[in-house]
């Protein structure tokens, strides 16, 4: 998992700064602070946009995202990017800081609690627009016994969210793509729908006859015309 890495990286940022401790300049200390700063305006900004997405949205040229940000369920304030406005007055006040080790321990500390709380008031969110309509087909499927499988785009999400078993896995072709062939054409024994993107679904229901059984934040739930809809 990618996120395990931030250990490693940790580690030899730590020993490179205790291995060639340096003295930083006014002019680190100027773009460190301009960092904080500039982070922090955008921070703040994110939660005034998301609740605004009016003013921008136009902007977005792409179909998929435009609809996952579009249709959801989330709900913005406005004031979800408080942490970034305690992270742009922390990095003005805490670059005063009489001693750099101490100066160097309160940034750290700030940009640390500053992360934490984006993690804990934007991840979900970010979640839900991009993922949660994805791991709700796949959930529906699986409680009605039909196997959804994602066409036009990869994603593991159905082997997890679907409770996708051996016997219906890509583990009965030994290949992906022969897998998602026969299942396109119509030829298993089990229920099957199909799971696309917004711009990427058309030519499946071109080629393979099939038809639009669900639309939510940019993706598509399609199934044969005879096949109940999970």
């Amino acid at each position: 998992y990618s996120s395990l890495s931030y250990y490693g990286v940790s580690y030899l940022a730590a020993w490179t700064w205790s291995s060639h401790r340096k003295w930083i300049n006014k002019w680190g200390w100027m773009g460190i602070t301009t960092a904080g700063i500039l982070v922090g305006l955008l921070t703040f900004s994110m939660g005034w946009l998301m609740k605004n997405q009016g003013c921008w949205i136009h902007y977005i040229k792409d179909s998929f995202v435009r609809a996952a940000l579009e249709d959801s369920p989330v709900k913005w304030t406005g004031w979800e990017g408080w942490p970034g406005l305690m992270l742009l007055i922390g990095s003005t006040l805490f670059s005063w800081a009489a001693r750099e080790h101490l100066r160097l321990l309160m940034i750290g500390l700030l940009w640390m609690v500053w992360a934490l709380l984006v993690l804990k008031i934007f991840a979900w969110r970010a979640e839900a627009h991009t993922q949660k309509p994805l791991r709700e087909f796949c959930q529906e499927g699986a409680l009605s016994g039909t196997l959804v499988w994602p066409v036009g785009f990869k994603s593991y999400i159905p082997f997890f969210y679907g409770q996708m078993r051996m016997e219906t896995s890509p583990r009965v072709m030994g290949d992906f793509y022969l897998f998602e062939q026969w299942l396109l054409s119509g030829k298993a024994p089990f229920k099957v729908a199909f799971i696309s993107r917004v711009d990427r679904y058309e030519p499946f229901i071109r080629t393979y006859s099939l038809e639009i059984a669900k639309k939510k934040g940019g993706y598509v739930l399609l199934t044969f015309p005879t096949a109940p809809h999970p």
